[in-house]
């Protein structure tokens, strides 16, 4: 294609090409205010050489695509550092309400009932006779042994508003990771079709930047105050949640009938390759259970020792009952 109609058709893709790029940056410039929209560029390309007997000849540009302009590096370090903050946020919110419980220090709180209690002790081992000083001992000890149920009742209450705000997330995850699912099929189908699918990325970046990290925060403070039950639930719901990631038969048989491919049996996670950040909050994710995990065993052995410890003030109660009751 060379001569006069060459230079005609150069011109017209050089038109074309400057006219793309023009729509592009009116869109970037119609939603400078938009949330969570993320600036696009054209990305242009010289057409294939054209050989003839006369030569080598260049047919002008085309464009090749419209892209993203995104920092991946910005990007990560900005979500680290939201996960550093959502973290602290709301460990900062769950050890305000224990410590408001525990109401240390204080002259009726339980280091004070603490020192109460062996303070009667001291006294009625240097007077063991005193009957008043029995008696002390014996309200003493009631009293802490109240304090002590008094706490562990309200850390239960604790416990049981963390787990059912848990139980939400996840529900509303599973829900978003659903709609995930659909956009990836919608992505694959215009990636295919050779069409745009900036709108899609868009959609599938803002959703799991915004529930991801919020779940994985919420991770996080369960492993702070994980206890027996903790376990079965972070192993149930953690599991419906590597279900509606896992690759799903009805989605892969779409995308087959659609291309007529066998795809490889993929996660979810692994089909979002424009955002690998996800892969890494997914590892995060599943770290933090298994510290859960952990916890859980360690728990034990710190509750068996708490019952013996109580076991042992009943055992005091009692004798201090019976030396009561033969006064």
């Amino acid at each position: 294609m060379s001569g006069l109609f060459g230079i005609i058709e150069s011109a017209k893709k050089a038109i074309h090409s400057s006219r793309v790029g023009m729509e592009v940056t009116s869109h970037n410039v119609s939603n400078v205010n938009t949330p969570g929209y993320t600036r696009q560029r054209v990305e242009l390309s010289s057409t294939d050489v054209l050989t003839s007997k006369r030569g080598m000849a260049n047919a002008g540009v085309k464009v090749i695509g419209i892209k993203q302009i995104r920092d991946e590096f910005v990007e990560s370090e900005i979500r680290r550092v939201s996960n550093l903050m959502g973290t602290y946020s709301v460990e900062r919110e769950i050890l305000g309400r224990i410590e408001s419980l525990i109401n240390e220090p204080s002259d009726v709180g339980l280091g004070q009932l603490i020192q109460n209690f062996f303070n009667a002790f001291d006294d009625l081992a240097k007077n063991p006779e005193d009957r008043a000083l029995r008696v002390t001992v014996v309200q003493t000890g009631k009293a802490l042994s109240q304090r002590f149920n008094d706490i562990f009742q309200s850390l239960l209450g604790i416990k049981k508003d963390v787990l059912s705000e848990l139980e939400a997330k996840i529900k509303s995850v599973n829900e978003i990771v659903s709609e995930i699912a659909k956009l990836n099929v919608s992505e694959i189908r215009l990636l295919y079709a050779g069409a745009e699918t900036n709108p899609c990325l868009k959609m599938v970046n803002e959703t799991v930047k915004n529930t991801l990290i919020e779940f994985k925060n919420n991770l996080k403070t369960l492993k702070k105050i994980a206890e027996e039950k903790q376990k079965a639930i972070v192993e149930f719901d953690y599991d419906r949640i590597e279900d509606a990631v896992k690759q799903e038969e009805g989605i892969v048989a779409e995308i087959e009938k659609f291309f007529g491919a066998d795809f490889e049996k993929k996660k979810l996670f692994d089909l979002l390759k424009n955002e690998p950040e996800l892969c890494r909050l997914r590892d995060e994710i599943e770290s933090e259970a298994s510290e859960v995990k952990k916890l859980n065993s360690e728990n034990r052995y710190l509750l068996s020792h708490s019952i013996s410890f109580v076991k042992g003030l009943i055992e005091v109660f009692q004798e201090a009952g019976k030396i009561n009751k033969r006064v």
